[in-house]
């Protein structure tokens, strides 16, 4: 496997970014080169995340980006969900959500106001799909509170539905689109964290929350989970939650970070897999567009290899290997690694993680959000994670493998020295 890095510092504490290149028979190929173009191409967004501090939880999930085509001209434009502080000065503006027009050529413009959008709420997660049918691309957003739906009205012209059903007043994490009934609506599936009332959670400070004998924030242990929530299209922009009906509810509520829909049995409906930050991952079958059933534990994605559940994040699916079957790759905390499920004719997956090479240069980085694609060109997927600890009081040390037998290189940024450590 040949590896190569692209660093660039998004908080202020370390983050890394780790690209993984399939590799093939013979020589290994060139190194893909990425460029941080954010600047160049008018990005300017910044976003907010608390203090910087991070007495609470709350403070150091951070959020997601979509890239969609709002305004329907066939270029990616991008929605940057954005959060918020417990206590803002006054005077202060608020932290809203941006939206980024593609111009063409690597050129975007804020369109935030333009467009309608905008929200000011402590915006966690967002997806696009076209809920009403219209051949506009809507938006939805899960919040810490009450979510929040966008319809696509003309072009990038927004509009909040406000009584479209799927006002969730939980911490919403991540979610997704997908037609579970087959009825050519997309419904909506949102991962809910836990409950939060920083009235009283314990601040950072408490001798009961420490991480590695340094003073941290208190949780997720401890605080109640919340049960995720799924949402039936009925048209129109609106929707009903059938969480119950659908089977959502049947499982304990757990800490869940990261939501996929897809097919891990072929039979043409979409499943749902969840990543739940440390409690036993859910994978929801879809029983014939009726119900579904989670069977996480019976087909192998629940656990890591040892029978133990992990702090996930992020996941992502594809045929990694051309076989026409598509892998899971679930991102963990740190002192951990990666999971790297492969499906199996049967339905049945299992633990590749030390096999594919994934776990070294994954087990002292805390891994958030992952996917797929060919990064070199070569028919192949590759692999990107998106690395940054949580906690700025914990200590961040580089892990750089070296010879012949290791598999991929990794880099920090320190925010002592606030420049790029090279480390390929």
């Amino acid at each position: 496997m040949h590896a190569a890095l692209v660093c660039v510092k998004r908080r202020p504490f370390a983050v890394e970014w780790s690209l993984l290149v399939t590799a093939f028979a013979g020589a290994p190929p060139p190194s893909p080169l990425f460029l941080d173009v954010t600047e160049r191409a008018g990005i300017g967004f910044v976003h907010t995340g608390g203090s910087r501090e991070k007495d609470y939880l709350l403070e150091v999930n951070g959020a997601g980006v979509v890239l969609f085509d709002a305004d329907g001209d066939g270029d990616l434009d991008v929605y940057f969900p954005n959060g918020s502080t417990l206590d803002p000065p006054r005077g202060t503006p608020l932290a809203r959500d941006a939206l980024y027009q593609n111009l063409g050529g690597l050129r975007f413009k804020d369109v935030t106001a333009a467009a309608g959008l905008g929200d000011a709420r402590w915006s966690c997660g967002a997806s696009a799909s076209d809920v009403d049918n219209d051949g506009d691309l809507d938006l939805f957003v899960a919040n810490y509170g009450p979510d929040v739906l966008y319809l696509n009205r003309d072009h990038g012209r927004f509009e909040e539905r406000a009584d479209s059903g799927v006002e969730d007043p939980r911490w919403g994490s991540s979610c997704a689109f997908g037609d579970v009934n087959a009825d050519g609506l997309v419904d909506l599936y949102v991962a809910n964290y836990l409950e939060f009332d920083p009235v009283k959670v314990h601040r950072r400070g408490d001798p009961a929350c420490t991480y590695k004998g340094e003073p941290v924030f208190c949780g997720p242990g401890g605080l109640p989970a919340s049960p995720d929530s799924l949402f039936i299209n009925l048209g129109g922009g609106r929707f009903r939650d059938a969480s119950v009906e659908w089977g959502v509810r049947s499982v304990a509520p757990a800490y869940a970070l990261g939501v996929l829909f897809v097919d891990v049995n072929r039979d043409g409906y979409p499943d749902v897999l969840v990543a739940n930050d440390t409690m036993p991952n859910y994978l929801f079958l879809n029983e014939g567009a009726r119900r579904f059933l989670e069977a996480g534990l019976y087909l192998g994605v629940a656990y890591n290899e040892y029978g133990v559940p992990q702090a996930s994040m992020g996941v992502t699916a594809g045929d990694a290997r051309g076989v026409g079957r598509e892998d899971i790759l679930i991102t963990n905390y740190e002192d951990d690694v990666n999971s790297y499920y492969l499906a199996a004719e049967n339905g049945f997956f299992s633990d590749a993680s030390w096999s594919s090479g994934l776990g070294e240069p994954s087990y002292k980085r805390l891994a958030w959000g992952t996917f797929f694609f060919d990064a070199d060109l070569d028919g192949r997927l590759d692999l990107f994670v998106a690395n940054g600890h949580l906690m700025p009081q914990a200590a961040i040390a580089a892990f750089v493998p070296e010879g012949p037998a290791r598999t991929a290189k990794t880099c920090t940024i320190h925010p002592s020295r606030k420049r790029l450590q090279q480390c390929l």
